[in-house]
């Protein structure tokens, strides 16, 4: 009976050690067949490669939850690899095993499959050449370590080894090429616990910086005359601290250069306007420059003027035109447009005959203005740009950057039973650097979009005026005159202002938040803002949450009971954290290791410290695992002025309970009021069981349809969604805290209307033009558009854009 049950234990460690074998021999054909997979054809005892990548990649997402981290899943993938190298060590005592598999499978194998390519000799193994590789040189028993000669015992080196070393190599490869598999795998995290009414699919990848490198170097500046070469733009861009000096440098000699041409087209412009308001009402001039005594005079020092503010922005006019000749006119095709509109008019007048330019008007002022006030609106783009570097470029405090999740189904699942309409959530993550400031900063924004739909829609509603008044039976002259009095009042000179005011505003009020919103792309994303997601602790900083007293039981000394409990929470990022640590004076060496630690949703926390099983949690934690709490009369003589309990059991015994009470700070309190304002909800992760919607909302008089708290199946999914990255985007950024959280996204979210209401008003300035232009050009009365009434027209549009209130700080 013994002996059966020996041959019986010996039978069985022979299959499992031949079918080890037959998976090494089935990876071999893997590479046999290489030609034969390329047509889709297979031998019958193949198995399928791709299925057996699969097998794996299932393993290892069964083992997911127990390793929490992907470097621990790479590391267990390694691990396994080398278990699946020692079945290699394990085939080399199964030779006689071996050669009976590779028997059955060489016996069936057709010649004929292995023609092509010209590899028919170097598969065509005959029997006895497989013998002869795989034959023992020892006599050796099933089962046991017996051989005729022990000095010819077979060693430990691999089998694999003894293979034909092209095959071996070819098989290293293939190993590698399944191990990057896994590891592309392993960073794809997927959701655990899954559930199939909330829990989504699958979870996006996630991505540091959304702008590649290649991106930020092809930025465009539309909006600061920039005049380097291409490898100039390319360095210009932020990409290390290092670069902080000589990109705030730049910035300021950017500044400093717009400033001086600002000055030096106002002088231009004042003494334009001046020479023309002299000249309508008897104003002293020098006689060469009187209208009515030389014409010519005056036509020449209007068009110097022109020329001289032309050549001041040289590169406004040439990208203007350029980016009309594109297709793709931008905020510089307008002035641009109307300089060489106003020339044209100075050069057919002159050419003119003596007398006929003398009931016309000259509208070179107006496209200085136009000028004037395009420089004004890019410096100020550049002062933003300039404020907002201070704060990207401080090192003084963390910086964290805010994006929108783009995961649509974890999104869903985060905001389920708070939105009914598609989640656009918010979440906040440290950066150790913020990137591409330089490409969010200069982007093109609404301004531009606006022009490349009006800058041909005007040229065209210009030429229409012209033609309508040479139907008229106007000359040359009063033809060129209508087309420039069209363009320089139809033209919104203030556009570019409907931008920046609001965004230097913003600004402004984020620096003293320490936050900043880079640019309209930014703006434009976070718009339909309705959802942000947030850890616990940025709601209660130091000093919010108070340990009002400890009462322990069992005998339990208080100096343990504050370990244990001190232990569990920091690990385990608790708001009681704090507390525990000004106890202990900051002293994390004197910590315990935590291990297994487990949240029970709206109870508390479970983990083993020092081999003891710790509870720590609410009352009904404490009835839920059969241990003994006070009395709710004993509870309600202390639970008084908002004071919360949180027991502590060690190994099934109630150890102690600790009183603690919540204060709400008036910064986050106005924050999340801010939130309730603009129906934004607040998503929170939180490992502590006294936090409670109603809680929350009692203690920062809010609603507590405001909050909604993550169940611990979504920790994890938190935890990667909010993961620290080394490069970040920082188009809306902040230092971390909640209040400047909620300033930099509800900024971003409501800017986009202060803009679109300017930009309103300035197709507003537009339309009215156009029409009172289209009015006087019918009725013969073109004269009447005084080139001295265009910038009061203009300054009217901008006097109400100034008039709109800023945004509301968060």
């Amino acid at each position: 009976m013994e002996d059966s049950k020996n041959t019986h234990a010996q039978g069985s460690q022979a299959v499992q050690t031949v079918q080890a074998v037959q998976d090494i021999l089935l990876d071999a054909e893997y590479h046999r067949q290489e030609p034969l997979r390329r047509n889709d054809r297979k031998p019958a005892q193949m198995e399928d490669v791709n299925a057996m990548i699969e097998e794996i990649l299932l393993r290892q997402q069964a083992r997911r939850n127990e390793y929490p981290t992907p470097e621990e899943e790479v590391r267990r993938a390694e691990e396994r690899y080398s278990e699946f190298e020692k079945t290699m060590e394990i085939a080399g005592d199964a030779e006689h095993s071996a050669k009976d598999v590779l028997f059955s499978l060489t016996a069936n194998l057709d010649p004929a499959m292995y023609a092509q390519e010209g590899r028919e000799e170097a598969f065509r193994l005959s029997r006895e050449e497989q013998e002869k590789r795989l034959a023992p040189t020892t006599e050796k028993k099933v089962g046991t370590e017996k051989y005729a000669d022990p000095a010819e015992a077979p060693s430990q080196k691999r089998d694999a080894d003894r293979l034909d070393p092209q095959f071996f190599a070819e098989y290293k490869k293939y190993k590698q090429n399944r191990h990057v598999k896994i590891q592309d795998f392993l960073k794809e995290a997927d959701l655990e616990e899954k559930e199939p009414e909330e829990v989504p699919r699958q979870e996006a990848a996630r991505t540091d910086s959304p702008s590649p490198e290649a991106g930020a170097a092809s930025v465009e500046r539309p909006v600061t005359d920039y005049q380097g070469g291409r490898s100039e733009r390319e360095t210009a861009e932020y990409r290390t601290e290092e670069d902080a000096p000589r990109v705030f440098g730049s910035l300021k000699r950017l500044r400093r250069n717009l400033s001086f041409r600002v000055v030096l087209l106002a002088v231009l412009c004042c003494v334009s306007f001046y020479v023309c308001a002299a000249a309508v009402w008897n104003g002293w001039l020098p006689r060469g420059l009187h209208p009515d005594l030389n014409q010519t005079g005056y036509l020449l020092f209007q068009g110097g003027m022109l020329l001289a503010a032309a050549a001041g922005t040289y590169m406004t006019i040439f990208r203007g035109i350029w980016a009309l000749f594109r297709l793709k006119p931008g905020h510089d095709t307008l002035p641009a447009l109307a300089v060489l509109i106003c020339l044209l008019q100075c050069g057919i007048l002159l050419a003119s005959p003596a007398g006929t330019a003398e009931a016309v008007t000259v509208y070179a002022p107006a496209a200085i203005f136009g000028l004037l006030l395009n420089l004004i609106g890019k410096r100020i783009h550049v002062s933003r740009a300039m404020l907002n570097f201070q704060f990207v470029a401080n090192t003084n405090f963390e910086k964290y950057s805010v994006n929108l999740m783009e995961n649509e189904e974890i999104a869903q699942a985060f905001t389920k039973g708070a939105l009914s309409d598609e989640p656009y959530l918010a979440v906040n993550r440290k950066a150790d650097f913020l990137t591409d400031f330089m490409y969010h900063s200069f982007r093109e924004d609404v301004t531009d979009l606006a022009c490349r739909a009006m800058a041909p829609l005007l040229l065209v509603f210009s030429a229409v005026i012209g033609f309508l008044l040479y139907q008229q039976g106007g000359g040359a002259a009063e033809v060129i005159t209508g087309t420039a009095a069209a363009f320089c009042f139809t033209a919104p000179a203030g556009y570019l202002l409907a931008s920046a005011l609001p965004q230097m505003r913003a600004a402004r009020q984020l620096h003293t938040s320490c936050g900043a919103v880079l640019g309209y792309e930014a703006i434009d994303e976070f718009s339909d803002l309705n959802s942000c997601a947030v850890d616990a602790r940025k709601l209660f900083p130091e000093g919010t949450v108070v340990l009002e007293g400890i009462k322990t039981f069992a005998g339990t000394r208080i100096d343990e009971a504050i370990l244990d409990a001190a232990s569990i929470l920091h690990e385990s990022n608790s708001i009681l954290d704090d507390v525990f640590m000004q106890v202990i004076m900051e002293r994390t060496d004197i910590l315990k290791p935590v291990d297994t630690i487990v949240y029970e949703d709206a109870m508390g926390i479970s983990a083993w410290v020092d081999n003891r099983r710790v509870l720590i949690g609410t009352r009904e934690m404490m009835m839920n695992h059969n241990i003994d709490v006070p009395s709710r009369d004993y509870e309600n003589r202390y639970l008084k002025g908002g004071k919360e309990f949180v027991y502590l059991a060690v190994s099934g015994e109630l150890a102690a309970v600790f009183a603690f009470s919540l204060h709400a700070d008036e910064k986050v309190a106005r924050a999340l009021k801010s939130l309730q304002h603009s129906d934004t909800f607040v998503i929170i992760w939180s490992i502590d069981p006294i936090l409670t919607k109603q809680r929350l909302a009692s203690l920062f008089h809010v609603e507590p349809a405001l909050f909604k708290v993550l169940p611990s199946r979504y920790h994890d999914v938190y935890k990667r969604q909010t993961a620290p990255g080394q490069r970040l985007s920082g188009a809306v950024c902040d230092d971390g805290t909640f209040p400047s959280y909620v300033s930099a996204m509800m900024t971003a979210a409501r800017l986009r209307p202060l803009i679109l209401i300017g930009m309103t008003l300035m197709f507003a300035s537009a339309l009215t033009a156009a029409v009172m232009t289209f009015y006087f050009s019918c009725f013969g009365g073109i004269s009447y558009l005084s080139v001295l009434f265009s910038p009061v027209y203009h300054l009217l549009f901008i006097l109400v854009l100034c008039l709109i209130p800023p945004v509301r700080k968060g």
